[in-house]
């Protein structure tokens, strides 16, 4: 027997926003729309009983051909009719293909959705033309934006939050509070990108005072203390940190460097340096540091000032004793390891800006 739907789509979505200890939530929109509709036989009768029925989902009209193209997915629900109508909730029976996860997607990648009616049967009884879902049932969507999942925008709360790959920003970013943490463990909380343009250049030797506290080495591009003993001596550990902690307005710097800038030299780099001094001709007692036009061996001002003729650390632990750190001796020339709870000399560098 013939079968004939008069029907009515019904849509609602709501999205909850709950509040409590400060913290704004969403809920989830329920995946569910209502359908309502009336069912009759061949004759105009209303329909009774239990109808096994598809409302399969497409984005495109048919025109009452038979056509499985735009197909999106098929929810089959067992029906119960009485006196002619219906109720059922779209997306709650069984889904096909096979793993599909809802009506969330389809009404979040196609800007038109169009519903069939089948009747199971026996016989099967596909009924047309489809009708076109409006727009109250794309609120499933409510908690997306241009097709984003609302997790993947900025939580402006104190609530912590992960942002997978890379961020690149087009303008400032602030810092109101806490700072930028690095892979190593690192904090700067102050100083990003604060180092002024590198002008500190000349056409004379290797070396270029730089008229704030640094010195440029034109080799290796390093900025040097100009004050190689303003720290005194300190253990491996303690002399890293105020390294680390040296900024604009300390041992005479004027040059706008903040915490984080500087560090203790590696062994590889006061390599560098005692190689020159060595090729040089400087000799025992030391020290084992060139002069500014890289030629000769150091003296007060030249272009250093302070250096002593002792032991300095470098920021290299040994690999093989990690208790130990590489220091180098302005004595004689020479790098080697030491203990690190001994008190040595700090002479920070920085890297340009």
């Amino acid at each position: 027997m013939k079968k004939q739907v008069n029907y009515i789509m019904l849509g609602t979505g709501i999205v909850l926003l709950l509040g409590w200890s400060g913290a704004s939530l969403a809920a989830t929109p329920p995946e569910r729309i209502n359908v309502q509709g009336v069912l009759r036989d061949s004759a105009g009768n209303p329909v009774n009983g239990a109808v096994d029925m598809f409302f399969n989902l497409f984005d495109r009209p048919d025109g009452c051909a038979i056509s499985e193209e735009g197909f999106l997915l098929s929810d089959f629900q067992s029906v119960n009719v009485s006196g002619g109508l219906f109720n059922v909730a779209l997306g709650a029976g069984e889904l096909n293909p096979a793993g599909a996860s809802g009506l969330r997607e389809a009404f979040r990648d196609n800007t038109e959705v169009w519903v069939e009616f089948t009747v199971a049967g026996p016989p099967t009884e596909r009924l047309c033309p489809r009708v076109r879902v409006e727009s109250v049932a794309y609120s499933l969507n409510a908690d997306h934006l241009d097709g984003k999942d609302a997790t993947e925008f900025i939580d402006t709360s104190a609530t912590p939050q992960t942002k997978a790959g890379d961020l690149t920003v087009g303008g400032n970013l602030t810092l109101t509070a806490g700072g930028l943490e690095f892979p190593d463990g690192s904090v700067q909380t102050s100083g990003v990108n604060s180092l002024p343009p590198d002008t500190c250049f000349d056409n004379v030797g290797r070396f270029v005072v730089c008229g704030d506290g640094a010195v440029k080495d034109n080799l290796t591009g390093l900025f040097w203390l100009e004050n190689a003993n303003c720290f005194g001596s300190l253990n491996w550990a303690s002399a890293n940190i105020a390294a680390a902690q040296l900024a604009d307005g300390q041992c005479g710097l004027t040059d706008g460097s903040s915490p984080g800038d500087w560090r203790l030299p590696t062994d590889a780099e006061w390599q560098v340096i005692i190689d020159q001094a060595a090729a040089n001709g400087c000799v025992s007692p030391g020290p084992f540091v060139p002069n500014t036009f890289g030629t000769g061996c150091w003296s007060e001002g030249d272009p250093f000032a302070g250096v002593q003729s002792v032991f300095y650390w470098s920021s290299s632990t040994f690999a093989s004793f990690p208790n130990n750190a590489w220091l180098t001796s302005l004595v004689d020339g020479v790098v080697f390891s030491s203990n690190k709870t001994f008190n040595l000399l700090v002479w920070p560098v920085r890297a340009g800006p």
